[in-house]
């Protein structure tokens, strides 16, 4: 468990979720780090199950109270928001078949 909650949060350090609101909650990750090796092997699973269903979804929203924050804090750490302006931004769409085997791009947006 210990490894992969140091993988998963190796991974959301990667530069581009800099700009998000995960940042947020890889900063609180790193911090409850030893919070997070101090824990019981089921609250580790619980811990990382909840990133898990956090980044597969994005729906569902990242619950770490087992880490020391509160529920309403931790429950709200991780929503991506994106500006809606997009007028100013070259923008390109990939489509790529399942296997990864044939890609396409599409530019969108203003040129």
């Amino acid at each position: 468990n210990i490894a992969l909650y140091e993988l998963v949060v190796d991974k959301l350090q990667k530069d581009i979720y800099n700009k998000t609101s995960l940042m947020n909650m890889t900063n609180k990750l790193v911090e409850a780090t030893d919070k997070f090796n101090n824990l019981s092997v089921l609250k580790q699973t619980i811990v990382i199950i909840s990133l898990l269903r956090r980044l597969s979804t994005g729906a569902q929203l990242a619950d770490l109270y087992l880490l020391g924050y509160g529920k309403k804090e931790g429950a709200t750490e991780g929503a991506i928001t994106i500006s809606k302006d997009i007028t100013d931004k070259n923008l390109i769409l990939i489509e790529q078949s399942v296997t990864g085997l044939y890609s396409k791009q599409i530019k969108l947006g203003i040129e």
